[in-house]
């Protein structure tokens, strides 16, 4: 009957047993520490929804034993009322776990005494007003942080970062893009890519990967150094793309980076993106990847902060982001679209609307409408990116990814014929534009393969499999040849 409600777990008089915990252990934890609902709301949602009861004492022990509730300390009410005053407002951040940690301070403000209160704030203003986060003057390096400050933390190392590059006009300004970007730090990162591909895709390749692996780590001494404001995104995604599947690669990432860059000439300073790579590598890959969304969306945040505006280059850096978090389950459907279309409404309004970025975050829109399973919007979305008003901006790649998502549309409706034919596409376009032994053509061949699959055509995945695994060795013999300079053209 569609309005039962769901089945209750009778409480016993010592309440839900550990294995009822256990079961739901993720969801409380999702539902408290990343969604910010209070004690109470979580208890009242658990037992409306998954009919679990229990009482509020008994979940407050539970927060306690999972390392979910901590005492408020001064000290810690200051930092994040700083954070909360540096935020970037104009792009519409999700706190996550930022809102639980203001309403735990709310609590803790409402307990002090009067005298306590305003000296608290006389502190507060002091904190604001001395620079004491504007880089240079970050005077102290991080500490292990526990896991709500990683995220407070990495927001204030990036409100540095970002305030500092531009005042030493570091990243020369662009008057179409808002800040130069050209394609240097994506190519310097392509080897993480096949990586990927290769640890994803189970093939017996390890010592390959570790060949790309070592490749891309050659490039970071120069792509630390270089002036694009995207380097910090991909640096971050970069280890997010191993942080689950491959946490052990993850951490070779950290360590090397983080070694390499204190070659560089600001080793042992307080520079902040020194400080972060720090930061990330105490926290780890799991607190990376908990964290991602919060820490990515704010620095794009600060960046449109920064510029004033949604440029081409906050569009191009929101699909990115956007683009992993989607893929990760990192951010439902509903709360991406809202996001793009807040920045969307923002870029028409700003006359930034008519380049090829605008189109992409247009393609994340419809990937969070598919993963959603919302695909009669997604086709609409899909339909209007092709209209012949974008012609003049529209990027092949742009062609290829919605030949992509349809096939996976039509996949995700069971209508597998139609997503081999898309995805044959996206193979075929791939090749023609960028070349079959490019990472595109990989891609592409990676796709065909999986959609193969799906369909239940084990025999031609199978052969595409072994042009996937040709074209694997093909791209690593090219990229030991390459000399590193030459690597990034």
């Amino acid at each position: 009957m569609s309005g039962a409600r769901p089945t209750r777990h009778l409480r016993s008089p010592n309440g839900p047993s550990a294995s009822d915990w256990d079961k739901y252990r993720e969801r409380i934890t999702q539902l408290y520490a990343h969604d910010g609902l209070s004690c109470a709301e979580v208890a009242k949602r658990m037992e409306d929804v998954d009919g679990f009861r229990a009482s509020r004492k008994m979940y407050r022990i539970r927060f306690e034993a999972w390392g979910l509730e901590k005492k408020v300390t001064r000290e810690h009410a200051l930092r994040i009322l700083a954070i909360l005053a540096r935020l970037p407002r104009c792009s519409g951040l999700p706190y996550g776990e930022l809102a639980t940690e203001e309403r735990r301070v709310s609590r803790y403000l409402r307990r002090l005494s009067p005298e306590s209160g305003n000296a608290l704030l006389r502190d507060l203003h002091a904190r604001l007003s001395d620079g004491a986060t504007n880089w240079p003057g970050v005077r102290t390096p991080p500490r292990a942080p526990d896991a709500m400050q990683l995220p407070t933390e990495c927001i204030l190392l990036l409100r540095s970062y970002v305030q500092g590059t531009c005042e030493a006009e570091i990243w020369p300004r662009d008057a179409v893009m808002g800040f130069e970007s050209t394609d240097f730090v994506p190519a310097a990162c392509s080897p993480i890519m096949s990586a990927s591909w290769i640890l994803n895709e189970g093939t017996s390749g390890r010592q390959k990967a570790a060949g790309f692996l070592n490749t891309f780590l050659e490039r970071v001494p120069i792509l630390l150094q270089h002036p694009d404001p995207v380097v910090f995104m991909f640096m971050y995604t970069n280890i997010l793309t191993f942080a689950t599947k491959q946490p052990g690669t993850a951490w070779l990432l950290l360590r090397e980076m983080l070694a390499r860059s204190e070659a560089l000439p600001w080793a042992t300073s307080q520079h902040p993106f020194r400080l972060i790579l720090r930061l990330l590598d105490m926290s780890g890959p799991e607190q990376i990847h908990v964290h991602a969304r919060t820490i990515l969306l704010a620095y794009v945040g600060l960046l449109e902060e920064a510029l004033g505006g949604a440029y081409p280059i906050i569009q191009d850096m929101c699909h990115d982001v956007l683009n992993r978090l989607v893929s990760l389950d990192l951010i439902d459907s509903t709360a991406a679209a809202d996001h793009l279309s807040r920045l969307k409404d923002t870029a028409v309004a700003q006359n930034h609307h008519r380049t090829s970025r605008f189109l992409g975050l247009q393609l994340i829109l419809a990937q969070a409408y598919v993963k959603g399973g919302y695909l009669q919007r997604a086709r609409s979305t899909l339909d209007s990116i092709l209209s012949p008003e974008h012609a003049s901006y529209r990027r092949e790649n742009i062609r290829i990814s919605v030949s992509m998502l349809r096939a996976r549309a039509s996949e995700k409706e069971g209508k597998m014929d139609e997503a081999v034919h898309h995805a044959a596409t996206v193979l075929e376009e791939a090749r023609k534009h960028f070349g079959p032994e490019s990472d595109w053509g990989l891609n592409g061949l990676v796709f065909y393969r999986k959609i193969l699959e799906s369909a239940g055509r084990t025999e031609e995945a199978e052969e595409v499999a072994k042009e996937r695994d040709m074209v694997m060795r093909r791209l690593e013999e090219r990229t030991a040849k390459l000399g590193v300079e030459d690597g990034w053209k």
